[in-house]
């Protein structure tokens, strides 16, 4: 057997959980190892890109920290997690102080260049201003740009003040401050506050995911605030672009819920009872959740009793997935921390592709960092009942059918597009693009007006959400409607008049309500 043990290594508030259980407790860890700027921007959106991640890290408790190593993705194996001492790894010396230094004329022109070659950027940096992380060029290249943005933060902090955000004609800027570390986020084209901020909510989950908030604080507290962070980070430079371009054209990020993949309930099912008594008949203990996704969609999960899969933890696991192609070809290892569910430590994946000719990944996280051998008997044994059963053959169909609500189902021509979100159960579905969305841009253009409408339902501070808001516009008219039950954002043709959009809506509610079983995941089960 070939094994390629590949080590890898506060999201917006959500009252909701991913699924409904009456044993699932509230979150609880597991006992477990200016003008100028304005002006600069010309050139249309670019999607982020970066270097494949491959991130190595070791458990990290009250006398260790990780360190990162460079492994072979084709070692064969190999179980083990390199673990390096705390005492080894931070030095307690401050190192001493370096004179500042000031920005020149020149770096401050060439920063605006390269910033201006791209319709957004985010920032990561230390509270002292050192530079982390940025979507586009180097941190060196725009250092002054890093430190205007340290000194906004860091002028706010010193009066007892919070700077959330600023506008500056279409010049939009976002703050998050989440100690150690300072994000922000800086766009020109057409994002919303809300959208800008899950994407910095998801980079900060996703520096998280690979050190545990534990840490990130202990480095920091025991090296000094100017250690450079980008020594522990070196390699995660794909998954933190990928992060921020998932939470800029899916709506399910901004909206914290998770996309599910249409199937059948009775297949769905069987998946689940194929992962639980595949567990049990290993003999396997100590895993918290079985998850199969496919193309940043949950097709089913599994989970030990009182826990339960938050929505912002899974888009880590979708990012994980996505940004590691490798996983198709072998049995990987990863340890990763899930923030919501606890960000102070580890829990240990097994990750593999159910077959060469299924696109589904199969995840199997546990809190034992030794249990990979006895996780791949029970992916095997898995495989073994999914073949019987015949069942590896509807997933497959699953995975390469529609993935989209099929609007022509309901015949309404004026009915563009929706975004329909299940709060109880925080799942999302969305129709599938059709005129007049063809276009990337176009199609971005309304995933941004929906970010917008968003805001205006929700932006009503104790007031709370509108229930009905209707926003004709010159290119589509939007409609939202919030329930506690659901949230549903929809465009129409420019010309439809107010009722007849809400007679074709409650029409909409009442088919994703007969399809329910299927394009939601309504139960799961546990072990």
């Amino acid at each position: 057997m070939s094994v390629d043990v590949v080590v890898k290594n506060d999201a917006p508030n959500e009252e909701d959980w991913l699924i409904p259980s009456a044993d699932v407790v509230e979150e609880t860890a597991l006992s477990a190892p200016g003008g100028q700027l304005a002006d600069c921007f010309d050139s249309p959106r670019k999607n982020t890109t970066g270097t494949i991640a491959r991130i190595e890290k070791g458990d990290v408790d009250d006398s260790s920290l990780c360190e990162q190593e460079d492994q072979s993705a084709s070692s064969s194996n190999e179980d083990a997690v390199s673990e390096v001492d705390a005492d080894r790894v931070i030095s307690p010396i401050e190192p001493p102080p370096q004179p500042q230094r000031s920005i020149s004329t020149e770096e401050t022109t060439d920063a605006l260049e390269l910033l201006k070659e791209h319709g957004k950027h985010v920032f990561v940096m230390s509270e002292a201003g050192k530079p982390i992380y940025t979507t586009h060029g180097s941190e060196e290249d725009l250092s002054s740009l890093f430190a205007l943005i340290h000194a906004l933060v860091s002028f706010t902090t010193a009066r007892n003040d919070t700077l959330d955000s600023f506008q500056y004609g279409r010049l939009t800027i976002c703050f998050t401050h989440r100690g150690p570390l300072i994000l922000a986020a800086v766009s020109r084209v057409g994002e919303s506050q809300s959208q800008l901020n899950a994407q910095l909510d998801l980079v900060h989950s996703q520096i998280l995911s690979v050190l545990t908030r534990t840490a990130l604080l202990r480095v920091f507290e025991q090296r000094g605030h100017n250690f450079d962070l980008r020594r522990l980070l070196q390699g995660t430079e794909k998954s933190l672009g990928t992060a921020v371009v998932a939470a800029e054209t899916d709506p399910a990020v901004g909206l914290n819920a998770v996309r599910v993949l249409p199937m059948v309930s009775s297949d769905r099912d069987a998946l689940g009872q194929a992962i639980v008594s595949s567990v049990n008949a290993c003999k396997v203990k100590n895993l918290v959740f079985g998850v199969i996704v496919v193309r940043r969609q949950l097709v089913t999960m599994v989970r030990m009793k009182k826990y339960a899969l938050h929505p912002a933890d899974l888009h880590i696991v979708l990012n994980l997935v996505a940004c590691n192609p490798s996983f198709k070809n072998v049995e990987s290892w990863s340890p990763i921390c899930l923030p919501r569910f606890d960000d102070s430590g580890f829990l240990h994946a097994h990750i593999s592709y159910i077959s060469d000719n299924c696109p589904a990944c199969l995840l199997l996280l546990t809190v034992d960092r030794h249990a990979f051998y006895a996780l791949s008997e029970v992916k095997k044994k898995f495989v073994e009942k999914l073949t019987k059963s015949k069942s590896i053959a509807a997933l497959t169909a699953a995975c390469n059918g529609t993935r989209c609500f099929d609007l022509d189902e309901l015949g309404y021509a004026d009915l563009w597009h929706f975004v329909y979100k299940n709060r109880t159960s925080s799942q999302l579905c969305s129709a599938m693009f059709r005129p007049p969305f063809i276009s990337s841009d176009e199609r971005q253009r309304l995933i941004d007006s929906y970010a917008r409408l968003v805001d205006r339902v929700h932006d009503r501070g104790d007031d709370g959400p509108l229930k009905i808001l209707f926003q004709p516009g010159e290119r589509q008219t939007l409609l939202a409607w919030v329930t506690p039950n659901f949230e549903l954002y929809s465009a129409f043709s420019p010309f439809v008049q107010k009722q007849s959009a809400v007679s074709k809506i409650d029409r909409l509610l009442k088919a994703l309500k007969k399809e329910e079983d299927r394009l939601f995941l309504v139960s799961t089960q546990t072990f």
